[in-house]
């Protein structure tokens, strides 16, 4: 099943970088949830002047190479943002539309505790391994922030590339967050601690699909 899910996926899957002095830098993945070029990814990755391109990472399924020495990049555009959300939608300077699985987002609010997910990315794309990588973890908690964003703490473990990638509920094989990073009590709360308290995490987590679909439909568009 796991498979089929990850087929499905991967395709999507994108490498997020911006162009700089001459150079691309990695910055995250980003997913595609339209045909006609949108993703999604987080938006504290974004600065307003970015020059921003989106190049397919190497698929899973084959042993292939840590780097890709010849890739195709595409221009891509910030076309909708909530920065109170921390989400994007990006557009994709395409020709033609591009093949995307349809029915892919799913119901947040019906992925529960226990519920297993599947985590898509690029981790290490810092280090110029262009690989998608795929981790399970289970739902550990469903909460509000501070400014009642929902958002979702599971046991898989986040490394910056995967940051703006999508969470998979591997029951129905939907999405149901994207990516934020590693769970940090004290950035997320706001709160002040004591020195000696120990507040280390090994959990990550995602905020609800649902502010990107939001978006979508500011964009005028049906995901």
């Amino acid at each position: 099943m796991h498979q089929t899910m990850i087929q499905r996926y991967e395709n999507g899957c994108m490498m997020l970088m911006k162009r700089s002095s001459g150079s691309v830098l990695y910055i995250g993945t980003a997913f595609i949830v339209h045909s006609e070029g949108y993703l999604l990814t987080a938006a504290h990755m974004l600065s307003p002047d970015d020059e921003l391109v989106v190049v397919p990472a190497a698929q899973a399924g084959n042993f292939t190479p840590f780097s890709m020495e010849v890739v195709t990049p595409y221009p891509v555009k910030v076309a909708q943002i909530d920065q109170s959300r921390n989400v994007a939608l990006l557009k994709m300077e395409l020709s033609e539309p591009i093949a995307a699985p349809d029915q892919i987002i799913g119901n947040p609010d019906s992925s529960f505790e226990g519920t297993y997910v599947l985590t898509f990315g690029v981790p290490f794309g810092h280090l110029r391994i262009h690989n998608i990588m795929v981790l399970q973890g289970m739902i550990s908690a469903r909460l509000l922030s501070p400014n009642e964003t929902k958002l979702f703490l599971f046991d898989a473990v986040t490394h910056p590339g995967t940051i703006g990638g999508p969470l998979v509920n591997s029951e129905d094989g939907r999405i149901i967050g994207i990516i934020q990073g590693r769970f940090e009590p004290i950035k997320v709360t706001q709160q002040e601690t004591p020195e000696d308290l120990g507040i280390a995490s090994h959990l990550s987590y995602a905020v609800s699909i649902e502010y990107g679909r939001e978006l979508a439909e500011k964009e005028g568009i049906e995901i």
